[in-house]
């Protein structure tokens, strides 16, 4: 996955040097692929990992002058929106490299899959794509008579960090699909909606150093520092309760879960709820475990310099 993964970002012009490999190579996002998705084989455990091999350097096109830029920002995403909900013609041929890696990897993710799913999926990538904007345009507003808001914050966050279209496209490479009324339950909304919230607090307490390095906001972990007066130590222990509300929030909404497939009268959903809630644990604990050796948060650089 790792050898094709790269071969696959070079096909696309997401790097063109051996230096540029060596950079996106180096935080193993192939790992991160594998301990997420650990049911997926064949083809579909290569269509994760070549997802995560083109959200971190997508993410990092947006810590430039881009992503301080609001306008410039859906310039870029808004046509690639249009696109995730099916307009064929709303990039044109001579997009950037990434925008280009995307429109594949959109295609070879919804094959196999129903109308019901795809238009979930469109949604949880729009989001996904919109929250940019929203973090730009907080970045341009902020001042010292404005701070960030940590509710705002969290707010974008969920989007932004893609796990909901991740748990989406999770569905398509193990090759099974959540039937539209459990999907669309409020108890699995809040389900996708806890476990980017858990992932966030991972992500917002590793990356930390990283963000204080690059002067980013838009962690939990920076605002707690500027708002409360905290230290990046008393920050990390308040972002720690947080995880572990979230996770005995998770483990009574997955309790509620199980018991779907019957009161919804749908048996045959029983297994592809399992592997649902299989996958949800698995990208909490898996982003955790790949979180804490990765070197994406212990070495302060952009993952590729080439992102259009």
């Amino acid at each position: 996955m790792r050898r094709r993964s790269l071969q696959w970002a070079e096909s696309f012009g997401m790097v063109n040097s051996a230096e540029e490999v060596r950079l996106l190579d180096e935080p193993r996002f192939d790992l991160l692929a594998g301990y997420a998705n650990p049911d997926a084989r064949g083809l579909g455990a290569q269509l994760v990992s070549d997802w995560m091999f083109w959200y971190f350097p997508f993410d990092d096109w947006f810590d430039g002058p881009l992503g301080d830029d609001p306008a410039a920002v859906r310039a870029v995403v808004e046509p690639m929106i249009r696109f995730a909900y099916g307009d064929s013609g709303a990039l044109p041929l001579l997009s950037p490299p990434l925008v280009r890696a995307f429109a594949d990897l959109c295609g070879r993710t919804r094959m196999g899959m129903s109308p019901t799913w795809q238009s979930r999926f469109a949604q949880d990538m729009s989001k996904y794509l919109f929250s940019y904007s929203l973090e730009a345009a907080m970045r341009r507003g902020l001042t010292e008579q404005n701070p960030p808001n940590l509710d705002h914050v969290i707010e974008i966050r969920r989007d932004a960090i893609a796990i909901r279209p991740s748990m989406a496209y999770g569905e398509s490479a193990e090759g099974r699909e959540l039937a539209f009324p459990l999907a669309l339950s409020e108890t699995f909304h809040q389900i996708r909606k806890v476990c980017a919230d858990t992932v966030v607090v991972q992500n917002d307490a590793y990356s930390l150093g990283k963000d204080l390095h690059q002067g980013e906001v838009s962690n939990q972990a920076v605002v707690l520092m500027s708002r409360d007066g905290m230290t990046a130590k008393e920050a990390i222990r308040e972002l720690e309760r947080t995880h572990d509300r979230l996770i005995t929030q998770y483990l009574d909404l997955e309790a509620i879960a199980r018991t779907l497939p019957r009161d919804y009268g749908l048996p045959e959903q029983t297994p592809i709820v399992a592997g649902y809630l299989s996958n949800s644990r698995c990208w909490t604990s898996g982003n955790n475990a790949w979180s804490r050796n990765t070197k994406r948060y212990t070495v302060h650089h952009q993952t590729t310099s080439v992102a259009a």
